[in-house]
């Protein structure tokens, strides 16, 4: 396999960053994931208008540009021979870069990128879940972006499994609904109505999120943005969670209840799958 590292193509086995880079050692960076679907990016842009803010909240002095990122993606699959597939995963790693001893970032840092891309399998259309013991910190500006520290949801998803479940949701320090340990979630309440979690609750600005927002806007289904309790959870007939590689996927059962999905909901699926196909 060969990666993309700060503008050359190497074989994966002959790829080096060096040992002091912050992302390495003090989990100093970023990172995007999106899919790439019969040889195409999905949303790329966004990715990149992301990642830009990301960098710019981090004061990372550059970040790629948009049609530096376009190549270097083009460049992966042709050379791994991956145009042909269906489905691939790419990410984009960024780093501060590296720097000496210490947590003040060095005034001169050169970032260092990295951009990998491999077979993604269709994911599974249905997940259960749990409620994970750590909690998002709504108060912090990281929770809105995708750090290459993923602790929480490494714990969460090891909760999970620990469980016989595959997924966990998370709750914010005021024990409001926030996320899913890799996603965005929807819960859907009484007569369709279709509630989301605010970016005020400590949540990554997913970009399927915003997907799924406008579409079940255009299709006439209002979408709320509303601080979710846990009593409230309750209430909830039917979840999905939603990411850049899974799409929308269903919550068939929370805490061991079992949930359903709405007509609606099967009708936003076949819009975003129409959305996939749309893309240049």
């Amino acid at each position: 396999m060969k990666l993309w590292l700060n503008g050359d193509i190497v074989d994966a086995d002959r790829a080096r960053i060096a040992p002091n880079d912050r992302g390495f050692l003090l989990g100093d960076g970023v990172f995007e994931t999106l899919l790439i679907q019969n040889g195409t990016p999905v949303f790329l842009a966004e990715h990149h208008a992301r990642l830009l803010a990301s960098t710019r909240t981090l004061t990372f002095p550059s970040c790629p540009s948009l049609e530096s990122l376009t190549q270097a993606i083009a460049e992966l699959l042709k050379v791994n021979a991956l145009e042909a597939q269906p489905r691939i995963a790419a990410r984009i790693t960024l780093t501060r870069g590296p720097g000496p001893r210490g947590i003040l970032p060095p005034a001169d840092a050169t970032p260092t990128c990295l951009i990998s891309v491999a077979p993604s399998p269709t994911p599974p259309t249905h997940a259960r879940a749990i409620i994970a013991t750590p909690r998002r910190n709504d108060r912090s500006p990281l929770s809105a972006i995708k750090m290459l520290s993923y602790q929480e949801a490494i714990f969460a998803k090891q909760e999970a499994a620990a469980k016989g479940v595959e997924e966990a949701v998370f709750f914010n320090t005021k024990e409001e609904l926030a996320c899913t340990s890799v996603g965005n979630i929807f819960c859907w309440f009484e007569g369709a109505r279709l509630v989301t979690p605010p970016l005020s609750a400590g949540i990554l600005p997913g970009i399927t999120r915003a997907k799924i927002i406008k579409l079940a806007r255009e299709q006439g289904l209002a979408v709320h943005e509303e601080t979710i309790t846990q009593t409230g959870l309750a209430s909830a007939t039917g979840a999905f969670s939603t990411n850049s590689l899974v799409g929308l996927q269903t919550l068939s059962e929370l805490e061991g209840r079992p949930l359903s999905s709405p007509p609606e909901q099967a009708a936003l699926q076949k819009a975003y799958d129409a959305l996939l196909t749309k893309q240049p």
